[in-house]
């Protein structure tokens, strides 16, 4: 905890602050979550699309983060938004879909990757 406050009161010391952007706040993901998206895609890729479970891509990251020493759990995963990745994969040209169950619905969540555009496409 001392070395927060200690780089805190060297910003304050620097006296070069001025109020954070929109663009400096953005969620930070890590490696593990991009690597075990980026395979599941690639691993359930049918050609239209790749879909793959909730329970699959936390459980790869999961198996990622142990062997790699990292410190993620299943509920720091969910605490810090670390699924929240539809618009990282939008701005690379992937129309994501996140489906979840409602009250009494009995189907898992599930991630559906398709091309930008596709979905378009396909209802032409």
């Amino acid at each position: 905890m001392k070395t927060y406050i200690s780089t805190l009161a060297a910003q304050v010391i620097n006296n070069k602050n001025k109020p954070i952007s929109p663009n400096e706040v953005g969620l930070q993901i890590p490696d593990e979550v991009i690597v075990a998206f980026n395979e599941l895609i690639k691993r359930r890729w049918d050609g239209n699309e790749s879909e793959f479970t909730q329970n699959d891509v936390i459980e790869l990251i999961l198996d990622i983060s142990e062997e790699t020493k990292g410190n993620l759990t299943r509920s720091s995963i969910f605490d810090r938004g670390y699924l929240n990745i539809e618009s990282i994969y939008g701005k690379e040209g992937w129309d994501v879909t996140y489906e979840k169950p409602g009250i009494g619905d009995d189907f898992v969540a599930m991630f559906i990757f398709k091309k930008d555009g596709a979905i378009n496409q396909i209802k032409s």
